[in-house]
């Protein structure tokens, strides 16, 4: 069988003409982690990648990004994540040369677990954007019905 490229991204723009998706509403959602990624941001500082993907309902399987930076001003963002995962910081590597290497420690423990993304919006580069304001430990909001996804 052949993948004819150019059918599939010319059905894609027709389907897509404005390249982008609707803001996701301010509120909560139920969400599950879905990938992290150790990295280094723009200010140079070690940070942990976190994408989350909606579990149910009108926003089903969208994505939403966000970042805890290992900082010492920044913490309360790990903290708040590790607790959102219920994930025992106790259990952190003491020290790593890297952001990957944490994530690594982590990653099995932490991928496919269920949390709640507190949802506002923010503008970037003049566009608004979601932004997740607040992660919490799993609480079901609405029809979650999640419960036979694989996580």
């Amino acid at each position: 069988m052949a993948i004819d490229i150019n059918k599939i991204k010319k059905q894609y723009e027709e389907e897509n003409q404005n390249g982008d998706f609707e803001t996701l509403p301010i509120g909560e959602y139920n969400c599950f982690v879905y990938e992290l990624e150790g990295k280094i941001s723009s200010n140079d500082n070690p940070m942990i990648s976190i994408t989350l993907k909606v579990t149910d309902g009108e926003y089903e399987n969208r994505r939403l990004w966000t970042n805890a930076t290992l900082t010492p001003k920044a913490w309360f963002k790990v903290e708040e994540f590790f607790d959102a995962v219920g994930y025992d910081m106790d259990n952190l590597p003491e020290s790593a040369e890297t952001p990957q290497e944490i994530v690594s420690a982590v990653q099995d423990d932490v991928l496919g677990t269920k949390v709640n993304a507190v949802v506002d919006h923010r503008t970037w580069n003049g566009k608004e954007q979601e932004n997740v304001k607040k992660l919490k430990q799993f609480t079901p909001i609405g029809d979650d019905d999640s419960e036979d996804k694989p996580f």
